[in-house]
This record gives C-alpha cells, structure tokens and sequence, in this order.
C-alpha cells in the first residue's frame, strides 16, 4: 500500500508542477505580453505626437496660402478697377480724337459752322469729364 500511496502521492506532485510550469510560462508571458503592449502604446503616443506636430505645419501652410490668396485676390481686383479706368480713359481719348479730326477736317473745308459745333461739343466733353474726376 505504501507503493501505491508514493504513486498517488507522485502523481499530485506530477501534476502541481506541471502547472507550475504553465503558470510559469502564462506570466512570462503575460510580462512579455504586457512589455509588448506597453512598448506599442509609447510608440503610438510618439507617432501621435508626431502627427499633431504635422498637422500644425498643415494648418500654418494652410493660413499663408490662405493669406497669399486673399492678397492676389484683392491685387486681382485692384487690376480689374485700374484696367476699366484705362480702357474708360481710352475710349474718351478716341472720342476726343475723333472730335479733333473732325474739326481739322471741317477747317480744311472752311466749314465753320461746322467748325464751331464740333468745337462746342469737344468743349462740352472735356467739361463733363472734369466734373466726372472731381
């Protein structure tokens, strides 16, 4: 009997250490698990960082090229009154021109009443235009 209480006895022994040996190996490697994972957030909160570090640069990018744009914007419009002013500009040099070949012409003639009309009205112009710059 004394046999067979050693065997029972090894068998329990056998056993405990065998799941010693597991409890062993499972908090191994929960440890190695648990570096692991730690390992893997530190990295993440880098790459975060990171992240949040380009996404500023991508709004200051973002601001100046906005800037940029508002000032090409109003350059844009400042160009668009300046072109209107010359081409008014422009077409009353032609008309004036125009006016002032007619009166030549009409000279030319010795066509004076014709003379005196075309120069009452180059008057009349150059007067409505003053009165337009004031």
């Amino acid at each position: 009997m004394q046999e067979n209480s050693r065997k029972c006895k090894r068998i329990p022994d056998f056993a405990s250490r065998r799941n010693c040996g597991v409890r062993k190996r499972r908090r191994h490697t929960n440890r190695e698990l648990k570096r692991k994972i730690k390992a893997m957030i530190e990295r993440l909160r880098a790459e975060m960082v990171e992240i949040g570090e380009e996404q500023q640069c991508i709004k200051e990018g973002q601001r100046q090229v906005s800037e940029k744009y508002e000032k090409i914007e109003a350059e844009r419009e400042q160009l668009k009154r300046e072109t209107e002013i010359i081409a008014k500009q422009s077409a009353s040099i032609q008309l004036r021109l125009n006016l002032m070949f007619r009166i030549v012409k009409a000279r030319g003639q010795n066509d004076s009443v014709l003379t005196d009309q075309l120069t009452q009205s180059l008057r009349d112009l150059l007067a409505k235009e003053n009165e337009q710059m004031r």
